[in-house]
């Protein structure tokens, strides 16, 4: 944590308040919204979507910045929140409200609003649908939810949401795959059949591990391995 800085103006004889990140310090306005979002982050009680959209104001508006220089700093000081967790929970959020367009100002202090939103399956009921839905291209979100709901119903459960994003996903990057392979190659005679068949693995594997959330396989060590690739290729 660092202290805000207190300075008299020379000329005025004014105080100035120098935030922890030397940014403004926080309205009146502010100040009311930050206690507000503490209040929501510190019950814990409520549903992710409303504690994650107070964790996403205070990152987006710098809240933070009267008295820390990060928004990790300050919610590990203030809730013991990890980075990690403080950022799941943003994105979430985010999900909910930025991509299948949930107007957070109508349902976080109107209870009943939400649980209609949630049981009419609007939008997901846990955070683990939330996160299984950020897999999938920002773009696309709002229309994998509306499918997985038409498919599953009321069943839905994350990986409902990871299996959707595969089915649909999934079969576009194996059409893009077979249509490469239909292109006539430089050389008349194409490619070598070993070739091929490792190229498919690698791209079976690639596509296993972006559909785990690179979980098992690093998304660096993939593109680091293609970028010596294509570095080998062009210099022989």
């Amino acid at each position: 944590m660092a202290d805000a800085e207190l300075l008299i103006d020379e000329e005025t004889g004014e105080e100035l308040i120098i935030t922890a990140t030397g940014e403004p310090p926080l309205s009146d306005h502010e100040k009311e919204r930050f206690a507000r979002c503490k209040e929501i982050i510190n019950a814990g009680i409520v549903s992710f979507i409303i504690v994650g959209a107070a964790i996403k104001e205070v990152i987006e508006k710098r809240y933070f910045r009267a008295e820390y220089t990060s928004v990790e700093d300050w919610a590990k000081d203030t809730f013991d929140m990890g980075r990690k967790r403080v950022y799941q929970l943003a994105w979430a959020a985010e999900v909910v409200i930025d991509d299948l367009q949930i107007d957070i100002d109508e349902i976080k202090n109107d209870s009943q609003k939400l649980s209609k939103i949630l049981d009419s399956r609007q939008a997901p009921k846990n955070e683990a649908q939330a996160a299984a839905l950020l897999r999938a291209p920002k773009e696309e979100r709002a229309a994998i939810w509306q499918k997985t709901v038409e498919k599953y119903g009321d069943k839905v459960t994350a990986k409902c949401v990871t299996n959707v994003i595969r089915d649909e996903i999934g079969v576009r990057l194996e059409d893009k795959r077979q249509k490469a392979k239909r292109e006539p190659s430089e050389e008349k005679k194409g490619p070598h059949k070993p070739f091929t068949d490792a190229f498919d693995e690698f791209w079976r594997q690639v596509n296993a591990a972006y559909m785990d959330d690179w979980k098992k396989v690093p998304k660096k060590d993939v593109v680091k391995r293609l970028e010596l690739i294509l570095d080998y290729i062009k210099n022989h």
